[in-house]
């Protein structure tokens, strides 16, 4: 198992915020790094000892040519990543733990957040899918009463997803605005419970992230606030 970023230039600002939680907490875990648009130093990469894959480095033409941009690049990891297990974080994440104690000991293919809110109907529209709309385009998908999950966090097992669906589906992203949310969360949620539902993907939730906006003040303050509560590294760090 391995740890997936994907950064442009606009997460710069984040990246060693980033990379130093996982080195604190996961110090024995490979970070494997998908650039869009910009080259990683060799000094970051020896720093953090990342495998970085760029756009030429992408195996599939498809993926290269049509999965880069606002939350498509982190989507070319879980075909591509130099590993089995993808633990995909999004730069402006830090590590507070070690959060492998999280991870369920039963059998599973997609891990993924636990619930953070209640999914209106309005929450669905606007940060996932228009349920009309993709219903014709997924007849046989029950949308209703599905976990739908923030995917700034999320593990997923290497070619667990339909390729074919999911350009499929960013076809249809780019050519019928309305149908999807804006950036990958939308489909990402429907690749992982259309493949639940046919019996392809094995899905369990748990707590792999504070969803900061949706938290309230006294609560982050309760968990994460002062220098008491500042984490503690219980491995040593590999240098």
């Amino acid at each position: 198992m391995g740890v997936s970023l994907c950064c442009h230039r606009g997460h710069l600002p984040f990246l060693d915020a980033c990379l130093e939680s996982i080195r604190l907490f996961i110090p024995d875990w490979p970070i494997c790094i998908f650039p869009d648009g910009i080259e990683i130093s060799k000094k970051t990469q020896r720093k953090y000892r990342l495998d970085v894959i760029y756009r030429k480095d992408i195996q599939s033409k498809r993926l290269a040519k049509h999965s880069y941009g606002f939350g498509f690049t982190k989507m070319i990891a879980f075909w591509e990543a130099p590993f089995e297990w993808i633990l995909h974080m999004d730069v402006d994440t830090v590590m507070w733990g070690d959060i492998r104690k999280n991870f369920p000991q039963t059998e599973w293919d997609v891990l993924h957040n636990e619930a953070h809110e209640i999914i209106t109907p309005k929450i669905l529209r606007e940060q996932y899918f228009c349920n009309k709309k993709v219903s014709s385009v997924l007849p046989q998908f029950n949308w209703l009463e599905n976990p739908y999950f923030n995917t700034g966090v999320v593990c997923i097992k290497k070619n667990t997803l339909d390729q074919d669906l999911y350009f499929k589906l960013l076809a249809i992203q780019k050519t019928e605005p309305g149908v999807l949310g804006a950036g990958e969360q939308g489909i990402l949620n429907l690749l992982v419970f259309h493949g639940n539902q046919l019996g392809k993907i094995k899905t369990q939730s748990t707590h792999l992230q504070t969803i900061v906006p949706v938290t309230s003040r006294e609560k982050l303050l309760k968990q994460y606030g002062g220098d008491a509560f500042l984490p503690k590294a219980e491995t040593p760090r590999l240098s």
